[in-house]
């Protein structure tokens, strides 16, 4: 009997033991779960202060938090008066200076430069002596048609007259006896060649041959080929020859 008894005592003493160690195993299985951090889990990083004297950390982190709100904070300016005229002058400057390249961009391409040539050279007429209507188109110069153009009166045109002969009396006038002084008003044209194109005679004079000498006079008249910024024309003159017996 007291081994049947030692047996039992002893079977149950070692089952007790191994239950023992199995619950303790269990019990350090849970609370290493519970203290190693799931990688899904988020991580809270927490800066502690060490505060001064009687300061807990509590308050510190109050405070750290507080000044990263204000650094985060954004800035607002008061706009002054002054601050949005000046705003609107460099807007201004921007725009016309955007403007002003746009412009000379535009000029500084092919096809305006093509376009500038031509109107300073103008429309080429016989022997290049005509000139383009930029040029002619003050109401001061007539179109020929022909390329050239015909300067309607010698107002500000530079030119020079090469040879002139003096208009005789007429000898019908002498003849019976006139003697008056007679003054004959006429508009002659000057060609390209500086010669005397057309005469037109402007006032009536005695039926006495005033006006035929004064016709033959102004028909020996010679210019030198007249120019105006650089491109040969035509002008017109107003003579008036007077006649003395």
């Amino acid at each position: 009997m007291k081994k049947g008894k030692r047996f039992t005592t002893g079977f149950l003493g070692s089952g007790v033991f191994h239950i023992l160690i199995l619950l303790l195993f269990g019990i350090s299985l849970c609370l290493y779960t519970i203290k190693v951090p799931k990688a899904s889990d988020k991580m809270v990083e927490v800066s502690l202060v060490s505060g001064g004297a009687g300061q807990s950390a509590g308050g510190q982190l109050a405070a750290t938090q507080q000044a990263q709100a204000e650094q985060v904070k954004p800035v607002m300016q008061e706009l002054r008066p002054d601050d949005i005229t000046e705003y609107k002058a460099n807007m201004q400057e921007k725009m016309l200076t955007a403007a002003y390249k746009s412009e000379v961009q535009q000029q500084e391409s092919p096809t305006n430069k093509d376009i500038g040539s031509a109107n300073a050279k103008g429309t080429t007429g016989d022997g290049g002596r005509g000139a383009g209507k930029d040029i002619f188109g003050n109401g001061d110069f007539g179109d020929n048609g022909d390329g050239t153009y015909t300067a309607l009166n010698s107002g500000g045109i530079s030119y020079t007259i090469l040879s002139e002969i003096e208009a005789i009396y007429p000898e019908e006038a002498r003849s019976i006896g006139y003697s008056r002084t007679v003054s004959v008003e006429a508009k002659i044209l000057v060609g390209l060649d500086g010669s005397v194109e057309n005469i037109e005679i402007l006032n009536s004079t005695p039926n006495l041959g005033f006006t035929e000498a004064a016709k033959m006079s102004l028909q020996e008249m010679k210019f030198a080929p007249i120019y105006y910024k650089g491109n040969n024309i035509k002008m017109y003159f107003q003579k008036t020859i007077h006649f003395r017996s």
